[in-house]
């Protein structure tokens, strides 16, 4: 009886996962591993691999990124699984939404696109 409760409890149980949609969930670096886009014809999406783009995401609701967005740095909060970015810079877009998805333990971000397009994310 205990056995089978045992593994009742540890099928994929949303504690089990690696970490949540939250901005507590989000705290640390995360690297873009990969794009995912659609031509409207067809999907697409970009080898699996390391580029260099990050975002940094503080405990104090600070961001900083490097070769990701344009600005560099800003705030961010997460309700419902909507990331809100607020860029500090000189940039036309002040506030950008995107959708937060989670596979396994990468991170998926989607802005507002047409045909629709993400960026895979990995906790470094």
């Amino acid at each position: 009886m205990i056995l089978v409760l045992f593994v009742l409890s540890s099928c994929d149980r949303e504690d089990d996962l690696p970490f949540e949609l939250t901005a507590e969930g989000l705290v640390g670096t995360w690297e873009q591993y990969q794009y995912r886009g659609s031509t409207g014809i067809e999907k697409f999406e970009t080898e699996y691999e390391s580029t260099g783009k990050t975002i940094t995401f503080f405990s104090d609701g600070e961001w900083e990124s490097v070769n990701f967005f344009e600005c560099e740095e800003g705030e961010y909060s997460v309700t419902d699984q909507i990331l809100t970015m607020i860029f500090q810079c000189d940039d036309p877009v002040k506030t950008q939404l995107f959708r937060l998805k989670r596979e396994k333990d990468q991170l998926i971000i989607s802005p507002s696109c047409f045909e629709g397009c993400f960026y895979v994310f990995k906790k470094i």
